[in-house]
C-alpha cells in the first residue's frame, strides 16, 4: 500500500520544533529527513522511526512493531531498524517531538 503524502506532511508539521524536517520519496512511502539524515518514514499508513536495538525494545514495549513487507517470492521481510510510533504520541506535537528525541537522539 502506497503511503499518503498528507500523513508525512502532518508528521513533519508535528516535528517542526526539531528544525527543517524534509520529506523525500522512499520506496512506496515517504522518508523524513533532518539535518541530512533519515530519521523516520511513513510507510502505508504508519509512521516508523529509524532506531537502534535499545530504542526498538522500548518502543515495542509501548506497542510499536517492526516494519515488514512481503517480497514478490512470498517471503516475509522484517526490518527491525524501523519501529512504528505508538498512536498515543501522534496527535500531540510536543509528545511526538519529545518521543522522537528520546528514541533517535536527535537534538
Amino acid at each position: 500500500m502506497a503511503a499518503d503524502r498528507r500523513i508525512a506532511e502532518f508528521i513533519r508539521d508535528q516535528l517542526a520544533e526539531l528544525g527543517d524536517v524534509q520529506i523525500k520519496r522512499l520506496f512506496s512511502g515517504w522518508g523524513l529527513v533532518l539535518h541530512g539524515e533519515f530519521i523516520g518514514a511513513v510507510l502505508g499508513d504508519e509512521f516508523y522511526l529509524k532506531v537502534d536495538p535499545y530504542a526498538f525494545d522500548r518502543m515495542s514495549a509501548e506497542g510499536g512493531h517492526a516494519f515488514s513487507y512481503t517480497r514478490k517470492d512470498g517471503r516475509l521481510v522484517t526490518i527491525d531498524k524501523w519501529c512504528s510510533v505508538p498512536d498515543a504520541h501522534l496527535d500531540n506535537a510536543a509528545s511526538l517531538t519529545e518521543y522522537v528525541r528520546n528514541m533517535t537522539g536527535v537534538l
